[in-house]
């Protein structure tokens, strides 16, 4: 377990270094510059601008300098605000992101379970048709346009919510909903299918045949075999909460990193783009690994790292 743990930290290590150095190098290749809009600048006051972000210089050169700078814990100043560390602006709008994902994933995950398992244990009934259809739709179609159905039909027409920013609770329900639209398609159909195999198992059968009630039954044997492979899909469906967010949080305005990654691709801010581009490269790297690990420890028949149980 030790050399698995220590083997895959290394192997993120490698990947977190590849996406940084890919990133950079991506960014640099493209056309446009940070200051092409700033009118007011003349061509010396650009050029010693320019110098100052050493954005003269040769991208080896750059890219060296900023690796030097990011181990030293800094993502460089920000090219649209004055004055401002790209450190501190991602410390300022992490908190409205972070609680945006944590209440779609809560919310999907509790809506995705009650209707994956009443789904499967109502096989063939309305109750089955209906989610499975529902299922279809949430991952088909993008959380933007449930947001813009949303926005449209409870906001504008109805007007039971409001429709955009980040003020108080009733601003919290249209942007998580968006986002779990898909978390809940996703587990539904899962749970389904999970549900539908395990009631088929020989060891559900010994214990009808036992006696048992049904209702200990589903709990105890059914529901802990099913849950099991819903942990392998958690990190995906975090996964696409956090890209989802950045759509999501532009359409509803809200102050979180999600928007300020759409505002710093416009306006080529190099140091912005890069610094959460590799955060968010963080996130992804570190939750395929928790969900690894914690599916090896739910679950003894998978071998982490070639052990023999």
């Amino acid at each position: 377990m030790k050399r698995y743990i220590f083997q895959r930290i290394g192997y993120m290590i490698i990947t977190f270094f590849i996406i940084m150095t890919i990133s950079f190098v991506t960014m640099k290749l493209l056309p446009g510059s940070p200051f092409k809009n700033q009118d007011k600048l003349t061509d010396q006051q650009l050029e010693i601008i320019m110098e100052h972000y050493r954005l003269n210089d040769p991208i080896p050169i750059q890219f060296f300098h900023y690796v030097v700078d990011f181990f030293k814990g800094d993502l460089g100043m920000s090219f649209q605000f004055k004055n401002q560390a790209v450190t501190d602006i991602i410390l300022d709008r992490i908190q409205p992101s972070a609680i945006l994902g944590l209440e779609a994933l809560l919310i999907g995950v509790i809506f995705g379970l009650i209707l994956g398992i009443f789904s499967g244990l109502k096989h063939n009934t309305f109750w089955d048709y209906g989610t499975t259809t529902l299922s279809v739709i949430g991952i088909s179609v993008p959380s933007f346009v449930f947001a813009g159905f949303m926005q449209y039909f409870l906001a504008v027409k109805l007007g039971w919510l409001p429709v955009a920013y980040w003020e108080g609770w009733k601003y919290h329900i249209m942007p998580a909903l968006s986002l779990s639209f898909v978390v809940i398609s996703t587990i539904a159909r899962y749970i389904r299918m999970e549900m539908l195999e395990v009631l088929g198992q020989d060891y559900m059968k010994t214990a009808k045949a036992k006696g048992l009630p049904n209702k200990t039954i589903i709990i105890k044997h059914g529901l802990k075999n099913t849950l099991i492979p819903v942990i392998t899909i958690l990190g995906p469906l975090a996964i696409s909460i956090l890209t989802g967010s950045l759509v999501i949080e532009k359409i509803f305005a809200i102050p979180g990193i999600g928007e300020q990654f759409v505002v710093s691709i416009t306006t080529n801010d190099y140091p912005m783009i890069m610094g959460l581009t590799l955060l968010y490269a963080a996130f992804f790297i570190i939750i395929v690994f928790v969900i690894d690990l914690l599916y090896g420890i739910v679950d003894p028949r998978i071998k982490l790292g070639g052990e023999n149980n």
